[in-house]
């Protein structure tokens, strides 16, 4: 494998050059597939559990680093939009820095609002306020959900325990012919609860339909030697943004082929096959994807290196120091660690899904194809979980 390595010298001046430019680099926050945890804390506090539909109310959301100095922050919150709605979030000033990729989604019932200090923060406070409307009368479950994050120098440090739930009384009239909400945390237990989550809907006797809850199921609709890594990538945000939290089970990657490989859930418009897929009795070829379609190359004036430091320090939340940073970051620069003709394709996938966590967007350019190659085929990003 051809590695890419820097002269001493040579590093230095890329990692000076960019070490002012550092200040306009957004840390993300962190996806590790095998997570540690520490003992920072996020606590959900309303300012009242008993509100009147048509008034507005607050919740706190209280940060205490419990001993840990912790430099970014991931709040994300489910709650019920068909009787509260959020009306807007605003920061303390713990975290005087917003991160990209912060939604208020008041139609799936969803907020995630990241912040960061470039010092880092060892004292307790308000990390931020949410202000929610409440529209109907009810119950509201508002839930701070467990890809929540507290990161230092790119580790995990949030405490377990800050994963929990508060319960409102709404009172007034009930919404109009609207089913209790669950919230989009909850996890499925059966096919039929996952199609529910992932359609927005009851499974019906249609075909489609039945031949989703059947790749639900068995992964009938899922052929390892047919892929479509398009349909893949677009199924994977579409689970995150339905669930409320990454696919990591086997049931969780049915349902991800179920949204990919039918139209019962996202119309692709394509005929797919409806013969059962054949198993897979062969290592996948380069010839096994469709070819991507090329992006648009941003015009930029930085150099390969300067943009591959960029990915590398949003990644991994510091700079390169070691042998293997470095041959990292020269896999984003050249795409050398990427062989085509000796592919994993589970390493490919985890490697998608922790980019679009990461990064908030979908890999399109040659360079964000390359942080991809690299993320799937370096021990330095992720730990994948079929190498364990």
């Amino acid at each position: 494998m051809f590695q890419f390595d820097l002269l001493p010298r040579a590093r230095g001046r890329i990692v000076m050059s960019i070490l002012l430019m550092l200040a306009s680099i957004t840390p993300v926050f962190s996806v590790n597939m095998a997570r540690a945890y520490g003992n920072a804390l996020l606590a959900l506090s309303p300012s009242k559990t008993s509100i009147p539909a048509g008034k507005e109310f607050t919740v706190a959301v209280n940060f205490n680093p419990n001993g840990e100095t912790i430099d970014t922050v991931r709040l994300n919150v489910t709650f019920p939009s068909q009787v509260l709605r959020v009306e807007r979030f605003s920061f303390g000033s713990l975290f005087p820095n917003s991160s990209p990729g912060n939604v208020i989604d008041n139609q799936a019932g969803f907020l995630s609002q990241g912040a960061f200090s470039s010092t880092g923060v060892n004292q307790g406070g308000l990390y931020g306020t949410i202000t929610f409307k409440a529209l109907y009368g009810g119950t509201a479950n508002i839930s701070l959900i467990s890809n929540s994050k507290a990161i230092n120098n790119g580790e995990e440090k949030i405490n377990q325990s800050s994963f929990h739930t508060v319960t409102l009384t709404l009172s007034g009239t009930p919404p109009p012919n609207t089913p209790p909400v669950s919230p989009v945390s909850s996890k499925p237990t059966t096919a039929e609860d996952y199609f529910k989550k992932l359609a927005g809907r009851s499974v019906t006797n249609s075909a489609e339909d039945q031949r989703a809850l059947d790749c639900i199921s068995t992964d009938s609709c899922y052929n390892a030697n047919n892929r479509n890594l398009s349909f893949e990538q677009q199924a994977v945000t579409h689970f995150i943004t339905k669930m409320g939290y990454s696919p990591a089970v086997s049931s969780d990657w049915r349902g991800v082929h179920a949204v990919a490989y039918t139209n019962a859930i996202i119309d692709h418009g394509v005929v797919f096959d409806t013969e059962p897929a054949p198993q897979d009795v062969s290592a996948p070829t380069a010839e096994d994807a469709p070819a991507q379609e090329p992006a648009a190359e941003p015009t930029t004036t930085k150099s390969a290196e300067q943009q591959a430091l960029e990915y590398f320090v949003n990644l991994a939340g510091f700079l390169p120091s070691t042998s293997a940073h470095w041959n990292a970051h020269a896999c984003i620069v050249n795409d050398g660690c990427y062989d085509m003709n000796n592919r994993n394709l589970t390493y490919e996938q985890e490697a998608i899904m922790f980019f679009q966590k990461r990064l908030n967007m979908t890999p399109k350019t040659t360079m964000d194809w390359n942080v991809v190659h690299a993320i799937a085929y370096t021990e330095v990003f992720v730990k994948h979980a079929s190498s364990e």
